[in-house]
C-alpha cells in the first residue's frame, strides 16, 4: 500500500507462558529461568535464524541503535536484568523476552502491507505456540499484563510524518478524533514520548472483542484518512 506519510509498519504480538507469573511479578531468579527456557529452545530449533542476545551484555551504543530502528522498546532498555533479545536483523524480526509480557513478537517493514507483515510475525507466534502453552482464557483471550492488550494481543502501529498538520495547529484535533474511534496518537517511540521531526505513531488501543483483520482494517483506514488530510492541508 502507497501512501506518501508512510515511513515505517510495525505489528506486535504480545504472549506470556501459562505456567509463569507475569514478568512483573517475577523475581529476577525467575525472569531468568523464563529466559532460559526459550533461550534452550531456539537452541533445538530456530527455523527463523533468530539471533540471541542477553540484554545485560550489551553496552549503552548498542542499545540505543536497538531503540533507534524500533527493534527495542525504550523500557525493555531501563532494565536489562533477566531480559533477552532474539532478532533476525535482515528480516527484522525481532522477540524481546521479559519486557512486559514474557514474549513480546515484532515484525517491521517501511511499506504498509500490514496483512503481509501480521502473517510473519504470526509464523514466529505458532512456532512458539507449539513449543509453550499460553496463557489463555476463553472469555478474554491471550491473558496480558496489561489489561489493554487482552484479546488477540495485537498492536499494529504505523509511523508517519505529519509537518504541515503539526506547524497549523490541528494536530491535537486530529488525535481527539482518532481516540474516539480506538486509536492511540503518540510520539516517536510510543507511550510518553514526543513528536521529534512531527514524527507520529498511530495505533489500535483495544484488542479485545475485535479480530485481527479488524484491527488491521482500522489502521489502514486510519492511515488513508490521516495522508488525505495531510494533502489538503499542505495545500492551503
Amino acid at each position: 500500500m502507497s501512501n506518501s506519510i508512510l515511513i515505517s509498519s510495525r505489528v506486535r504480538l504480545a504472549r506470556n507462558l501459562a505456567d509463569a507469573k507475569f514478568v512483573t511479578m517475577l523475581s529476577k531468579k525467575e525472569k531468568e529461568e523464563v529466559k532460559e527456557r526459550i533461550h534452550e529452545h531456539i537452541k533445538k530449533d530456530n527455523p527463523f535464524m533468530l539471533d540471541y542476545i542477553d540484554m545485560e551484555s550489551l553496552d549503552p551504543v548498542h542499545t540505543g541503535a536497538l531503540i533507534e530502528d524500533h527493534t527495542i522498546s525504550p523500557e525493555f532498555a531501563e532494565n536489562k536484568e533477566g531480559e533477552a533479545l532474539l532478532v533476525n536483523h535482515s528480516e527484522r524480526l525481532s522477540v524481546m523476552i521479559n519486557e512486559e509480557d514474557h514474549l513480546r513478537i515484532q515484525a517491521l517493514s517501511s511499506d504498509g502491507d500490514l496483512e503481509k507483515l501480521y502473517e510473519k510475525a504470526k509464523k514466529v507466534d505458532d512456532w512458539f505456540d507449539g513449543a509453550f502453552p499460553y496463557a489463555f482464557s476463553e472469555k478474554l483471550g491471550y491473558l496480558t499484563c496489561c489489561p489493554t492488550n487482552l484479546g488477540t494481543a495485537l498492536r499494529v502501529s504505523v509511523m508517519v510524518h505529519l509537518p504541515v498538520l503539526t506547524e497549523s495547529g490541528k494536530i491535537g484535533s486530529v488525535s481527539s478524533s482518532l481516540s474516539k474511534i480506538g486509536v492511540t496518537f503518540r510520539g516517536l517511540y510510543g507511550e510518553g514520548s514526543k513528536a521529534y521531526g512531527n514524527i507520529y505513531q498511530i495505533s489500535n488501543s483495544v484488542s479485545l472483542g475485535v479480530s485481527e483483520k479488524e484491527i488491521i482494517g482500522l489502521i489502514k483506514r486510519t492511515l488513508s484518512q490521516l495522508e488525505k488530510s495531510e494533502k489538503e492541508m499542505r495545500k492551503k
